[in-house]
């Protein structure tokens, strides 16, 4: 949950000081909010970030592991009724879908691929110093705050309506916009 939460978290610390409205109503640490929520919002997350910064190859990957999600999440749903047969059937999926998981990858091993997922591990490098980057967030508020409104009032209604996937992917795209694109993030680290 560290990843998802110190993004709303660096959301907040930034758009306090810019007047951004960020309260979203919900509270992540109830018992309402399940792991199967959970996966959907993190896969949503990472769609996002995807999305943004244009990994193509990443996003097609990720579209075959979202196969491989949606029927872990399916097989999760039937365990978490803790009914006998729906318990059973459910660890028969989710054995089959575990054991089935390099076919799910089969589309994600090329060198393009390879290379995207290095673009994407040289932005998320910036993470590592998050007090570091409050100016450029501060800075990229400033110029995207009307986007950055319709997305915060996107990401409250996703997440009120338990759109857990779209709201992630919001939250991955305002992230971006907030710490840059790959590239600019990049010639940041290097200055």
């Amino acid at each position: 949950k560290t990843s998802f939460f110190g993004s709303i978290a660096m959301l907040g610390v930034v758009s306090a000081e810019q007047t951004l409205p960020v309260d979203l109503g919900i509270d992540f640490t109830s018992n309402d909010f399940t792991i199967v929520d959970y996966t959907h919002l993190t896969a949503g997350l990472l769609y996002g970030i995807f999305e943004k910064n244009n990994l193509t190859e990443l996003e097609e990957c990720g579209q075959d592991l979202d196969l491989f999600a949606m029927d872990a999440i399916s097989a999760l749903e039937e365990i978490a009724t803790l009914k006998p047969l729906h318990m059973a059937a459910g660890a028969k999926a989710l054995a089959n879908t575990v054991e089935s998981f390099p076919e799910y990858m089969n589309g994600c091993d090329n060198d393009n691929m390879h290379a995207q997922l290095a673009e994407l591990n040289e932005w998320a490098r910036v993470f590592l110093h998050p007090k570091a980057l409050i100016p450029t967030m501060k800075e990229n508020a400033k110029q995207h705050i009307l986007a950055l409104t319709r997305d915060v009032a996107k990401l409250k209604s996703d997440l009120s309506q338990n759109k857990w996937f779209a709201a992630g992917d919001v939250a991955g795209q305002m992230l971006v916009i907030l710490v840059g694109s790959e590239q600019s993030a990049v010639e940041a680290a290097h200055w």
